[in-house]
């Protein structure tokens, strides 16, 4: 779709509040103008068209889906500082299981026990990392 020319004066006030709002946005003093006319002819009941053609309908579908994406983004970064956790975590247990049983010469059922709950926890981390990393 091809662009016309409108041209206006505004008193200065209304020149510096579009200008406050194009720097609040980082965009051009054009750009905020056609963004406010946009917006203004859409509270009003008008259906206009993007300079790409798509209707502001279509606009608020993608902005949408943009944020379901930037949610579920959310969603994975906060299970990989959980997995992060947990992996440091059973390192740790296992860590402290090896010096307790070399290095101290530690035996007997209780430490058989508590080895292969740290071999699991282990074993269950790598496991969520493997589904974390398949999901994305």
């Amino acid at each position: 779709m091809g662009r016309k020319r409108l041209q206006t004066r505004a008193d200065a006030d209304t020149a510096d509040a579009v200008e406050d709002y194009a720097d609040d946005h980082d965009l051009t003093q054009s750009e905020a103008v056609r963004r406010m006319i946009r917006s203004g002819l859409t509270q009003h009941g008008y259906e206009i068209a993007t300079a790409d053609g798509m209707g502001v309908g279509q606009l608020d579908q993608l902005a949408d889906q943009l944020d379901s994406i930037e949610q579920r983004q959310a969603a994975r970064a906060n299970q990989r500082e959980r997995l992060d956790v947990a992996q440091n975590v059973s390192l740790v247990a296992g860590l402290s299981y090896v010096v307790a049983v070399a290095g101290l010469g530690a035996s007997g059922p209780l430490w058989t026990v508590v080895g292969v709950m740290v071999i699991i926890s282990i074993a269950a981390a790598q496991l969520w990392a493997r589904r974390l990393e398949d999901s994305e």
